[in-house]
């Protein structure tokens, strides 16, 4: 499993020769190969009860929490719209006093 985090995450090296420029042609070949070779050795070492139980729970546990996951997806995206406006509406709360004309004596 390690192996397949490792290739599927694996960038595109700065000079286009060599060994990791090789790995880099080929990264989704070897992720490939090894999820079948994960598929498979899951297949054979659980048996067929276990797999649906824990698909069940899976689903269960993407139900339950996707509502959350969304929800701070959400705050986050807006907090980075947000940001801007906030950050332009607070300076002009606090230079406005200071830039706006002075009626003279």
């Amino acid at each position: 499993m390690v192996l397949i985090l490792i290739f599927a995450a694996w960038g595109k090296p700065p000079e286009s020769v060599g060994f990791f420029n090789a790995v880099y042609n080929v990264h989704w070949y070897l992720t490939l190969i090894l999820l079948v070779f994960l598929a498979i050795m899951l297949k054979l070492w659980f048996e067929k009860d276990e797999i649906k139980d824990w698909l069940d729970s899976t689903w269960d546990f993407a139900k339950k929490y996707s509502p959350c996951f969304l929800r701070g997806l959400w705050l986050q995206v807006s907090s980075w719209v947000a940001r801007d406006w906030i950050q332009v509406s607070y300076l002009r709360t606090i230079l406005q006093p200071l830039l706006a004309e002075t009626p003279s004596g």
